[in-house]
């Protein structure tokens, strides 16, 4: 069985994209509440949440690493709660750089530094859109592989019924168990002692 637990390396590539995500998350969420706009008030609200949520998973991926030391066969199911909130994120930073876009491109103002932090903050959310994206791809593939290796379990007291459920064979069909019924005729001869006794044989025509 594959164990999805069990750490490739010293830092793998989620963990590497959650540390530049909470980089990214933090210098955006700066810049979000510089521009001291309604809007990017909300935009950097997420990247709070953002920030919050990704420290959490962190967090729990270094404890399940220490428990996957005494644990090594037992494999665990990918968490289908960050694999939710990753989707979630991936719309809402989505639909955050459409709306931070369009108020940068919209806003009437003589001062250039405003707009610079609200183009910025919006860039943030591009690319946290992407880090998110990406972490919901890996995060659903690891998921199908999982579902695809995970043995039977009771549905009451789900414990492992140790066999991977097969397909059950239907029984074949009457005419394939005709065909297999009827051999092949064995073919009739006489042979040299009954030549010499004179025996006949009878032919069916």
């Amino acid at each position: 069985m594959v164990s999805f637990s069990k750490p490739t390396g010293s830092f793998e590539l989620e963990t590497t994209v959650r540390l530049l995500l909470l980089l990214n998350n933090s210098v955006a969420l700066a810049l979000s509440f510089a521009t001291l706009r309604a809007l990017f008030i909300v935009v950097g609200s997420i990247f709070a949440v953002s920030i919050l949520f990704n420290f959490f998973v962190l967090l729990a991926k270094v404890r399940s690493r220490r428990l996957s030391l005494k644990t090594d066969d037992e494999k665990q199911c990918p968490s289908r709660f960050v694999l939710g909130i990753d989707i979630l994120g991936v719309l809402a930073f989505l639909s955050l750089y459409v709306c931070s876009t369009i108020e940068t491109a919209t806003r009437d103002t003589w001062d250039w530094a405003p707009k610079l932090l609200m183009a910025y903050a919006s860039i943030g959310t591009l690319v946290a859109f992407a880090m998110h994206g990406y972490l919901s791809l890996k995060n659903a593939q690891k998921y199908i592989r999982y579902r695809q290796t995970v043995t039977s379990r009771c549905p009451h007291c789900h414990e492992e019924l140790g066999f991977v459920p097969t397909r059950i064979a239907l029984p074949p069909s009457p005419i394939v168990q005709a065909e297999a019924s009827t051999g092949p005729r064995e073919s009739f001869s006489a042979n040299a002692s009954g030549e010499n006794e004179g025996d006949m044989l009878i032919l069916k025509s």
